[in-house]
């Protein structure tokens, strides 16, 4: 089921009448996946074009989301989760499978569930924090990059750690999956066990 929000933030309630029939969602339903869309106009002459979708699916789906600028949510989800988002809060909750979010600004907040075997954490933004829990009995080969920032691993066993100014590698478990967070700008990391 999606259901959808269409806004125009502007100077007047008129002029936003005005021209949100200029915003425009597209829906198909293919065959192995639904594919939504928001075109607006290129030039928005100082409005807001805004759509905030509700997407309700059954939680063993696999999730791909390709978003510019907007927060997105997800919760209880079964799969594997991709997003790449330019500018936006990316909230994960109670997320049981592989999982990657690529983000241009905004911040990341991850609820990992499950990494199952040979499985992937892989969150990577430019300017943001990222602060992710997962369950203490999680198996990965663990690695953690920032430029300029901090990074706090907490409740979690790490062995063979070594640890830098900008780095903490090492291996949780038995190492059977594979953690990868990096911000490249700014921005902290925090991860902690639950």
């Amino acid at each position: 089921m999606v259901s959808g929000i269409k806004r125009v933030l502007s100077e007047s309630a008129q002029d936003a009448q005005e021209h949100l029939q200029q915003l425009q969602v597209r829906t198909q339903d293919l065959t192995t996946q639904a594919l939504i869309e928001t075109d607006q106009p290129e030039c928005d002459l100082g409005r807001e074009y805004i759509v905030d979708y509700t997407i309700t699916l059954p939680d063993f789906f696999e999730v791909r989301i390709n978003n510019l600028n907007g927060a997105i949510s997800i919760d209880t989800l079964n799969d594997e989760v991709s997003i790449n988002n330019l500018n936006g809060t990316v909230t994960l909750t109670d997320i049981a499978g592989s999982t990657a979010v690529n983000l241009l600004n905004g911040n990341i907040v991850a609820g990992i569930l499950f990494l199952p075997l040979n499985g992937a954490i892989d969150l990577k933004i430019l300017n943001g924090n990222i602060d992710l829990e997962i369950p203490t009995s999680t198996s990965a080969d663990f690695f953690a990059k920032v430029t300029s920032g901090n990074i706090s691993v907490s409740n979690l066993v790490l062995l063979n750690e070594v640890t830098t100014a900008t780095t903490v590698s090492g291996t949780l478990d038995s190492g059977q999956g594979v953690i990868r967070l990096e911000t490249e700008v700014i921005g902290d990391i925090d991860v902690q066990g639950i």
